[in-house]
């Protein structure tokens, strides 16, 4: 199927960085500074910018330029309760627009009863042991504006019950109720509207309790082998694409987010084998609505995704390489319609499929990520990849960081996005790939 300038703005809406995400990361950094009575604060501040060029040499533009102040700070008055917040502000300049935005990530509160611990309170999940690819991952939604060298900075905290019971030291059960759906924001203003399209609020779930999310996680953690079983029921944070609006006369239409409800199972694995590490991640996807061209066109269908990779440290060198693949057990071939008015549903269930991976029955992919710690670990380099084998789509990300002295640091690399017509990277290469450079200071 030919891919025009309405699936361009399809694509840039939607999208997001979903390619290379950090095996390290984490919410609620390490705090840097203390004091006597049980507080401690740090942070950083921070310049970061990026660059990138659209058709020709002179289309090369700040494409983000912003300087951010972020403040951790945790309280531990007693042995059962602790409390800890990220609080950010950004501000400066955004694809032809200057901004400031005051951003409280996260903020609970922990409570330690004997083996029960609870936490309540904005905040963010990550599940999973492979790297950047996580499809047990389904609770923290994203904010795919954010221009940032960290991934983990794209992760929006949701409002949750958080509770863990502690079987023993090496036994840990977890379970979250998240009572109000938190959607993922896409990334409208990277794209460049047409005058006849607009960009609906959505269609979410409402605030009654039946529209929570409830997940379960069960951990295992031995010297030799650690793993997890988990299960989630609720809308997914990343919502399909539909059509709200249509209007013959005057050619308009407004396209809008929209949520559906599923079910995951899934597992994960880390272990090692003498100098190798052996990590592998699953989830089998269920959505509550079965996926249909004319009317649930936006839900994905059911599917099966899962990695497995391997690691390998020598000296100051590192290497993950994974294999990635996605099945689709229902999977049907998209067949345009002779009529013309079933036409536009049908891009519209084209343009779902590239953005969650479903174009094809079996997907394959492999990434890789070479690292190196070099000067004592004053200079270090990265790059990740990705290689889609069924599509040809190739994605790399670079990354240079330099200790100019203890708490000061230097950062520069890229986003580069590589795909042949009609692919995703084809379309969102013009809007997300930029090279950047960031200096750092933290406290």
């Amino acid at each position: 199927m030919k891919i025009n300038n309405f699936a361009l703005l399809f694509i840039v809406v939607v999208s997001s960085p979903i390619w290379g995400q950090g095996i390290f990361e984490s919410a609620g950094s390490e705090l840097t500074s203390s004091d006597q009575d049980g507080l401690e604060i740090g942070g950083y501040v921070r310049s970061t910018a990026y660059i990138n060029r659209l058709d020709d040499k002179d289309s090369t533009r700040l494409q983000s330029g912003y300087g951010e102040i972020t403040l951790q700070l945790s309280a531990e008055k007693s042995d059962w309760a602790k409390a800890f917040a990220d609080v950010r502000f950004r501000a400066g300049y955004e694809i032809n627009n200057e901004f400031s935005a005051l951003d409280i990530r996260e903020a609970y509160l922990d409570l330690f009863l004997g083996d029960f611990d609870i936490r309540l309170g904005k905040q963010v999940v990550v599940w999973g042991r492979a790297d950047g690819f996580n499809p047990t991952n389904n609770i923290t939604p994203q904010n795919t504006t954010v221009r940032s060298p960290e991934s983990d900075d794209i992760r929006k905290a949701s409002f949750l019950l958080r509770t863990y019971y502690n079987i023993s030291p090496a036994i840990r059960l977890e379970g979250i109720w998240e009572p109000v759906y938190s959607p993922t924001v896409l990334a409208v203003e990277f794209a460049d509207l047409p005058q006849n399209i607009f960009i609906g609020e959505g269609s979410y779930p409402d605030a009654r309790l039946k529209n929570g999310l409830w997940a379960g996680h069960l951990s295992l953690e031995y010297p030799a082998f650690d793993g997890s079983l988990s299960y989630v029921q609720g809308y997914n944070p990343m919502p399909g694409i539909k059509l709200e609006s249509l209007n013959l006369t005057t050619g308009t239409m407004t396209l809008a987010p929209a949520a559906y409800r599923q079910q995951v199972v899934g597992f994960d694995f880390s272990t090692t084998l003498g100098s190798w590490g052996f990590r592998g991640e699953g989830a089998w996807r269920i959505p509550d609505k079965e996926h249909n061209g004319l009317t649930n066109y936006y839900i994905p269908y059911e599917d099966i995704y899962f990695v497995f990779g391997i690691d390998r440290t020598w000296g100051d060198f590192n290497i993950i390489a994974q294999y990635i693949g996605r099945f689709i057990p229902n999977f049907e071939k998209l067949v345009i319609p002779t009529d013309l008015s079933l036409q536009l549903y049908s891009q519209l269930e084209n343009y779902n499929r590239l953005f969650v991976n479903q174009t094809d029955q079996w997907r394959h992919a492999i990434s890789f990520r070479p690292a190196i710690s070099l000067f004592y670990e004053t200079l270090s380099l990265e790059v990740f990849g990705l290689y889609d084998l069924t599509t040809s789509e190739l994605m790399i990300m670079p990354k240079l960081s330099y200790k100019l002295a203890d708490a000061l640091s230097l950062s520069v690399g890229g986003n580069l996005y590589y795909g042949d017509d009609s692919t995703l990277n084809d379309l969102i290469h013009d809007n997300f790939s930029a090279v950047f450079c960031e200096l750092r200071v933290e406290f």
